[in-house]
């Protein structure tokens, strides 16, 4: 057995040694012959003393039925370290299919770069393959980016994809079972699971962490109150305003959620009036009457944030690290806003919401300890989303603008539109895009239901020459 294992790895180095040196010699291929010439020196270190293990193996065995000891450990581990063909195979097979699916992304990028105008990012007229886009690469498999050709995806997702810690093992040992478990999971994922494990940040556990770790504030203050409709006055007059209207879609009336953050008490912060709206603060009464001895003045500029989470998760408290250190660099105070949730209140409760409290900072500049000068709005992800469309109604209705916009990877264009950097989302581990879809189809309360079906996918590329066929799913 051992013969003839040499005998073929040393033929197969021969072989490799001759096509390498037919190459034009480069870096690459001189490796690549010094790598198999190295290869065979050691084979013929080995065999003779693999040889010479066989021939003692029965002798040091703990009986004939238990043949087991170290010489026969070391002859294994040699043999799975070399030879393991099936696995080399098994390894072959996962870039093949990944190399498949790239193809197709590839295609569907040469057919946009040749349908679109000359220096056109944007697709726009042919609806036939936005339907394509959806259909097909949508939802081609995609296990195979998140297995074994990405080695770092196995620790990565194992929590996610084993459920529990008893049964993640077996995903750490099997980087194919990972990454279907992986693809299985976010393909048709659950809103309220998805909530759930974004949401593992608003933990009482995590948040003392972060509270540790993060910088220390003076004013960081929890206000809810109840909504109540007030007057602006527009720019374009001062003898006529706008009635801010009270956020009723969908649940009605109900408080208003947001958090003032500051790294020192501003004039302002310690009235009484803020007191009657704040519902949890972060200082001791005791603290708060020292804080008051040393007074700083208004700051001429405010922060109004919207946070991340995908439109259906997260809270202000997730993000108070970073906003904390906001509040010191800049020296400024800044209002986060908890705006409600999807699925449960979908499009538009979230921008009514945000609106009225951009609206309410407005009207109510000096309680927050700034004198009203200058504003800017800042968001990430469905934040940033928010940051955009409170500008655009706010210009729409004629009140003040915010003077900046700091919007961090905003949601904007939200139709199914094929572009060439979403084409990458077919294999994004943080946010899928099946995952994204989930969380636009609640937050538009327009989510779509699949079904399974087999369907042949032509490569558009010519070059390809073939048609592949893959498991796929399809939007009714």
């Amino acid at each position: 057995m051992l013969y003839m294992i040499f005998k073929e790895l040393h033929s197969v180095m021969d072989d490799n040694i001759v096509f390498y040196k037919q190459q034009n010699s480069t870096e690459t291929t001189q490796r690549c012959v010094k790598l198999f010439s190295r290869v065979k020196d050691l084979a013929r270190l080995l065999e003779p003393m693999l040889k010479s293990f066989s021939e003692f193996y029965h002798v040091f065995d703990f009986d004939v039925d238990t043949p087991g000891n170290g010489y026969r450990s070391l002859t294994k581990v040699v043999y799975f370290t070399r030879f393991r063909k099936e696995r080399k195979a098994m390894k072959m097979e996962v870039y093949c299919s990944a190399l498949e699916q790239l193809s197709v992304m590839v295609s569907f990028a040469w057919r946009l770069l040749n349908a679109n105008p000359k220096g056109q990012l944007f697709f726009k007229d042919d609806q036939a393959l936005s339907v394509a886009f959806v259909d097909e690469y949508f939802h081609m498999k995609r296990a195979c980016f998140y297995g074994r050709s990405l080695p770092y995806c196995d620790l990565c997702f194992i929590g996610v994809a084993a459920g529990s810690l008893l049964s993640s093992g077996k995903y750490a040992m099997d980087p194919e079972l990972c990454g279907e478990k992986f693809e299985e999971i976010t393909k048709d994922i659950n809103v309220q699971l998805l909530k759930g494990f974004w949401n593992i940040t608003e933990t009482e556990a995590l948040a003392a962490i972060a509270k540790i770790s993060s910088v220390p504030v003076h004013v960081n203050k929890e206000i809810s109150f109840l909504p109540e409709s007030f007057t602006l006055p527009l720019t374009s007059t001062t003898s006529q305003y706008l009635t801010v209207p009270v956020p009723l879609t969908y649940s009605g009336r109900a408080p208003i959620q947001m958090r003032l953050i500051s790294h020192k008490l501003l004039e302002g912060q310690e009235s009484q009036e803020l007191n009657n709206l704040v519902k949890s603060s972060g200082t001791s009464a005791k603290a708060e009457r020292k804080l008051k001895k040393d007074l700083a003045p208004k700051s001429k500029h405010l922060v109004v944030h919207f946070h991340g989470g995908g439109f259906v998760a997260h809270t202000s408290k997730s993000h108070e690290p970073y906003l904390k250190s906001w509040a010191r660099d800049l020296g400024i105070p800044i209002l986060s806003v908890d705006y409600s949730l999807s699925p449960e209140t979908p499009f538009p409760r979230a921008l009514e919401e945000c609106f009225y409290a951009y609206c309410w900072a407005l009207k109510n500049c000096s309680m927050l300890g700034w004198t009203g000068d200058y504003v800017c709005l800042a968001g990430d992800s469905a934040g940033g989303n928010l940051c955009l469309t409170v500008s655009l109604r706010a210009a729409a209705c004629g009140i003040r603008i915010p003077d900046g916009i700091m919007a961090a990877y905003p949601a904007t264009l939200l139709k199914a539109t094929p572009l060439p950097s979403r084409l990458l989302a077919t294999f994004d581990l943080l946010l899928p895009l099946s995952v994204l879809m989930k969380c636009l189809g609640a937050y538009t309360g327009k989510a779509k239901h699949y079904s399974w079906r087999d369907t042949g996918l032509l490569f558009i590329c010519i070059s390809l020459l073939t048609n592949v066929w893959f498991k796929t799913k399809c939007s009714f």
